[in-house]
């Protein structure tokens, strides 16, 4: 990760990348499509193409962020874990390997 702030990993002993609820909770790709799709009907002059890398990945980060913080409400933003963060990249890259990472609102 590009910043210490990004690159605080869940420090336990199991990482959490590796429970058993967070492969269906935030890497399926059926429940993240799901996902994106009520995510872009809430913002419809958003382009909405299921089975995108970039649209899953992102569904993928806010199921975490939900899954980790329940809803934070508009404009709040926090670093979610390094490790979790790698787990969704791996699982969602992008072809050229250009992620935005964290940025405070």
């Amino acid at each position: 990760m590009p910043t210490d702030e990004e690159s605080v990993c869940c420090g336990s002993a199991f990482c959490i990348s590796k429970w058993d609820f967070f492969i269906p909770t935030v890497l399926h790709r059926e429940m993240l499509d799901s996902a994106a799709e009520v995510h872009h009907s809430l913002r419809p002059a958003e382009k909405f193409s299921r089975g995108n890398n970039n649209l899953l990945r992102k569904a993928a980060y806010r199921q975490l962020c939900v899954w980790q913080y329940n809803h934070l409400g508009s404009r709040k933003r926090v670093p979610l874990y390094s490790c979790c963060v790698w787990a969704i990249r791996d699982n969602y890259p992008d072809p050229n390997q250009q992620y935005l990472g964290f940025k405070l609102s």
